[in-house]
């Protein structure tokens, strides 16, 4: 066997490791909030509004401003029960317009714990990118470091 074709080979390898880590780290955290809604009923519900929120955020160096956050309105019917609430949490972007109509996960015995079944409001939000982000930085190390002789 030639040098060439062995460098190939080592690549593919080490490639493969690095594609089958991702692919954990991607599992394994669809996995979780797959059962952290698990015992959710899906019911459909309806931006009823598009309210605007003026917070004030403050740096570490002592900076302040103010910043215009828009929090979608949404109704919805749990047993007979309307309710409405307003999803303000760390999402990437609001991609809900007054009239959507959208799926909700809703905990049936309290109809107080609801999340928007949408790419950016539940499944991935920005504490979620984070973590994805070191998860797969620290797997990249390990693999690099320990794994690389193998």
């Amino acid at each position: 066997m030639n040098k060439r074709s062995s460098s190939y080979e080592e690549f593919f390898f080490f490639k493969r490791k690095f594609l089958i880590g991702y692919f954990l780290v991607f599992f394994i955290f669809f996995l979780y909030k797959y059962i952290e809604i698990k015992d959710f009923d899906l019911i459909q519900g309806k931006v009823i509004a598009i309210e605007k929120v003026t917070v004030k955020e403050c740096s570490r160096s002592g900076g302040c401003k103010y910043v215009d956050k828009y929090l979608p309105v949404i109704a919805f019917y749990c047993g007979d029960k309307k309710m409405e609430f307003s999803e303000g949490g760390e999402i990437v972007f609001n991609s809900l317009d007054a009239g959507d109509k959208v799926d909700l996960f809703v905990d049936t015995n309290n109809c107080y714990k609801v999340k928007i079944n949408k790419l950016f409001y539940y499944w991935i939000q920005i504490p979620d990118l984070i973590l994805i982000g070191l998860l797969l930085l620290i797997m990249t190390g390990t693999i690099k470091v320990f794994l690389n002789d193998v």
